[in-house]
């Protein structure tokens, strides 16, 4: 079953309620027990004093001087108002110096409620259990004894304790309910914005509206938003690439397409081989131009899945150097690598070979024969730093704002490059969080400027050793 918001919050919410209710019923329930007892003792007291008050008076005046135990009984009991108040339900006795019974009513057992002569007593009388008041008067030696039957008693408080909770028991599935309804009404919002999206056009990434939208849930609705604009930024991207894409394609593949019918309709071996080898040609354009369309895809789908690892960045050059140097001595350009110092740096090993070995191709390309590519290696306390130096013909100020994208290549369209070097250059420099600059003074070349950082953030940084020997080789 998948997590559901609104379960969590209302096993939450009535959880905490429960609990909170049943605490607050069973204080209730006590304290309304205890208050009840309370009042059951205070009654029995003020009944007991109404008693002894009558029983001094009546006793003294008529049952004594009578020696009748039962005279009169009922006729007091009914003056005393104890009848119409308390019914039944309360029992009454009075003894005369603890030993003779003079009165009681009629629901009170003959022998005596209690053993104590004055306050409140629990006891057992003939096996039932009483709740006992005794009042003893020192003077007349009179004690009186009110009781209630415990039955009765227990009758009473568990009737008042119910009365207290019913109002409790009677609000629970009520705020049960209104807790229900008020979650689902707060998650509203949660669900027209699934609904806003769901409607949509699976073209249309414009932003969600977040005007409506409670504050807790706008972190939602704007993470959905950026989302939705980067999807919107790499499908462009991803459109004018597949354009720019087919333009370069287009014009090798007629290249080839009107060579090969020259090479199949002529008698001419020359203007045949001078076909094929055009033919050629154009087959290594195309398939330099359709290895960088691979690599370029590649960083695009996987940017973040890199390997860095300590790279020492001389090393990197050096062997670039190696790699190239044929080129560029069969286009009569001298390739140098000057390396300042040695400098450590954590990074993805192919992207960095790849920042090298383009700029340095494309500076080999573009510089005319008996120019010079010249590589420097070098280091600031932060940065491991590639200076690529030539002496071809430079760029404009408005080439060098364009140079970075994607197919353009400028004014310079009479060499074999495809626009996309430089694209990947700086698609590996932003990876790696560095930066490139591009100069090209007014006596002529350029000076591409690489930094890169040596430390990567939250990175295992510990194992980073700097060694910044100066030495200067040529390679």
């Amino acid at each position: 079953m998948a997590p559901s918001i609104r379960r969590r919050l209302l096993i939450v919410t009535l959880s905490v309620f429960s609990l909170g209710w049943v605490a607050t019923t069973i204080v209730s329930y006590i304290d309304s027990r205890r208050d009840t007892e309370h009042l059951l003792d205070a009654q029995l007291e003020q009944v007991a004093r109404i008693v002894m008050t009558m029983s001094e008076h009546e006793l003294e005046e008529e049952l004594i001087a009578r020696g009748d135990d039962t005279a009169n009984t009922l006729e007091m009991y009914d003056r005393s108002g104890i009848r119409d108040q308390f019914g039944l339900r309360l029992a009454f006795q009075v003894w005369i110096n603890g030993e003779r019974l003079a009165l009681r009513s009629k629901n009170s057992p003959a022998v005596p409620l209690s053993n104590l002569a004055n306050g409140f007593n629990s006891t057992v009388v003939n096996y039932e259990p009483w709740r006992v008041y005794s009042i003893t008067e020192p003077r007349t030696l009179i004690t009186v004894y009110v009781g209630e039957h415990d039955s009765i008693r227990e009758d009473l408080i568990a009737s008042a304790a119910i009365r207290a909770i019913a109002p409790l028991l009677i609000v629970a599935p009520i705020i049960g309910l209104l807790t229900w309804w008020g979650v689902g009404r707060a998650l509203r919002p949660l669900h027209a914005v699934a609904g806003t999206v769901a409607r949509r056009n699976p073209r249309d990434l414009s932003p969600i509206s977040d005007s409506s939208i409670p504050e807790e849930t706008q972190p939602v609705v704007q993470s959905v938003n950026r989302l939705l604009a980067q999807l919107s930024t790499a499908f462009e991207g991803a459109k004018r690439f597949t354009a720019d894409a087919a333009h370069e394609l287009r014009t090798p593949l007629a290249g080839i397409a009107a060579q090969t019918e020259v090479a199949l309709l002529t008698t001419d071996e020359s203007v045949r081989s001078g076909a094929l080898s055009s033919i050629k040609t154009a087959t290594k354009k195309m398939s330099r131009l359709v290895q960088q369309l691979l690599t370029l895809a590649r960083w695009d789908a996987n940017l973040a899945n890199v390997q860095r690892v300590p790279l020492m960045l001389n090393v990197l050059a050096e062997e670039i150097v190696r790699e190239l140097e044929g080129a560029a001595t069969s286009g009569n350009v001298r390739l140098s690598c000057e390396v300042i110092s040695e400098p450590v740096m954590f990074g993805d090993e192919t992207s960095v070979q790849m920042i090298i070995r383009n700029i340095v191709d494309n500076a080999i390309r573009y510089t005319p024969a008996g120019g010079t590519v010249r590589i420097e290696i070098d280091s600031t306390p932060e940065h491991a730093v590639l200076r690529v130096v030539d002496t071809g013909p430079g760029l404009s100020a408005e080439d060098r704002d364009r140079i970075f994208q994607r197919f353009y290549r400028g004014g310079r369209h009479d060499t074999t490059g495809s626009g996309l070097g430089l694209s990947i250059v700086r698609q590996c420099v932003d990876l790696h969080g560095g930066t490139i600059d591009i100069e090209s003074p007014d006596v002529g070349g350029l000076i591409v400027t690489v930094n890169l950082p040596k430390r990567v953030a939250n990175g295992p940084q510990d194992t980073l050793v700097l060694n910044d020997t100066k030495r200067s080789d040529v390679a």
